[in-house]
């Protein structure tokens, strides 16, 4: 013997038999748009709405199944408000508030690689080159030991056989010049190639 819900007098009560699933259909038809405006108004994603007003269901049946639900009106909004309290806890949980949600327009790939920004980026790396070879050769050295091999100025010192302070200037000149040549301005002269 399977159970059914009856629908009577704002009284929601758990019986037996199965001819009561009409009464139960027509008391969610009753509440199914009213809820529905209820959590509209307060969610930010109307397509939670439905998914709020089914929870409010599934709780309906589950409590009319432990015991009758007297003033239906008061306790249907009643549980709604508890699962739209229950949500914002989650959604806090998931900082789904800070999410900010994924559109095309909107969102347009900036990075995507074009033929025209292949181009643009082969030019930058052959003008940085070209800059680069133009370094008198100890401060060439200096720049490429410190920022491809991302050495010390001690160990480049060391390596190079010239103070820790004059490796320092060779750097310094070297980005200098090369910030000055590869802004678009007018080029610089060349650092000095003495130590």
């Amino acid at each position: 013997m399977s159970q059914g819900v009856a629908v009577s007098s704002g009284q929601v009560s758990l019986t037996a038999g199965d001819g009561n699933d009409g009464q139960w259909e027509d008391m969610m038809r009753a509440y199914r748009l009213p809820l529905g405006r209820f959590f509209a108004s307060r969610v930010r994603n109307a397509g939670d709405v439905d998914d709020l007003v089914q929870q409010v269901f599934v709780r309906l049946f589950q409590r009319a199944q432990q015991e009758p639900i007297r003033h239906v009106s008061g306790y249907v909004f009643q549980v709604a408000a508890s699962v739209l309290n229950d949500e914002r806890r989650r959604a806090r949980v998931r900082h789904e508030d800070t999410h900010e949600s994924y559109d095309d327009q909107r969102h347009e790939r900036s990075d995507e690689l074009t033929p025209e920004r292949i181009v643009l980026g082969e030019e930058a790396i052959a003008r940085v080159a070209a800059a680069v070879r133009r370094l008198p050769e100890l401060t060439r050295d200096v720049y490429l030991l410190r920022t491809t091999q991302e050495c010390e100025f001690a160990d480049i010192a060391q390596q190079l056989g010239i103070s820790e302070r004059s490796a320092q200037r060779h750097m310094s000149r070297a980005l200098k010049y090369l910030e000055e040549n590869l802004e678009g301005g007018t080029p610089s002269s060349l650092p000095p190639a003495s130590e």
